[in-house]
């Protein structure tokens, strides 16, 4: 199979990560990726995923139901809806494992809207997945949260995750725990609480797990990346842990969001 990586790596110019590489960008143009070839679905996972049983196979012959793509709900306050000028409870999808509907993408020309907003501005805020969020709009089917298993799951408690996060639409109590206790795919995604399995300060419980798969398959240990201790994680460690997620759950949903904000406006003008 011959993919196409052609003019849309112009776009990556303008498209810089706030973490990691630029190729996150590319499930952004997946029409154009699969230009000529005659493939009905793609499974997308990030490389900071874990695939925990065959459960995966459940996402084959998916039923889009005419949807482009189906994805895990997102725990983002209305602040960030605001951002994305999104309404207060649309839902927020985690575009680390999506199921994506490569015909109806095609059909709908859903590259060109991306490419649009690109052209438009020179900031974007959360990277690909505030993209996929603001042309998406909400319109995917939710796949259940055992497929994307975010780090925080196991972290906190789910009160504790409503607290830091305050989500506007977002799973329930039992669907969480159900995830916790049998993930089919879990995501390394950063918290104050801790590190990905290849930085400094992880603790994962998923990490050594990780680590060992990957000895498997490259024969090598990987290699750990230095991370400075955060003020974000001296926070957590000085405070009683329920006033620490209080106040970084502040910092994290109304602060941050003003942040992003004047930042956008200083780049507009």
């Amino acid at each position: 199979m011959k993919l196409f990586f052609g003019p849309h790596l112009r776009y990556l110019k303008k498209l810089v990560p706030d973490r990691g590489s630029s190729s996150q960008y590319f499930r952004l143009f997946i029409g154009k990726i699969f230009k000529g070839i005659d493939i009905g679905e793609v499974i997308y996972l990030d490389c900071d995923t874990l695939i925990q049983s065959n459960g995966i196979d459940d996402l084959k012959k998916f039923n889009f139901k005419g949807q482009l793509l189906g994805a895990c709900l997102d725990p983002w306050s209305k602040e960030y809806r605001l951002l994305l000028h999104l309404e207060g409870t649309t839902k927020m999808l985690n575009s680390g494992v999506l199921v994506i509907n490569v015909i109806e993408w095609k059909k709908r020309k859903i590259d060109t809207f991306f490419e649009k907003i690109i052209d438009d501005r020179t900031h974007f805020i959360q990277g690909d997945q505030g993209l996929l969020d603001e042309v998406i709009n909400g319109n995917f089917i939710v796949l259940d949260p055992k497929f994307n298993a975010i780090s925080s799951y196991f972290e906190m408690s789910y009160r504790e995750l409503m607290i830091f996060r305050k989500p506007e639409y977002f799973y329930g109590f039992e669907d969480v725990q159900k995830a916790k206790r049998n993930p089919i795919i879990v995501h390394f995604t950063s918290s104050f609480i801790n590190k990905r399995p290849w930085e400094s300060f992880d603790s994962t419980l998923y990490g050594s797990l990780w680590k060992r798969e990957y000895f498997e398959l490259f024969n090598k240990k990987i290699k750990i990346y230095e991370q400075h201790y955060s003020i974000f994680q001296k926070t957590f460690d000085l405070l009683p842990r329920r006033l620490s997620i209080s106040l970084l759950g502040f910092i994290q949903c109304t602060l941050r969001p003003i942040k992003l904000y004047l930042c956008e406006k200083r780049k507009k003008a």
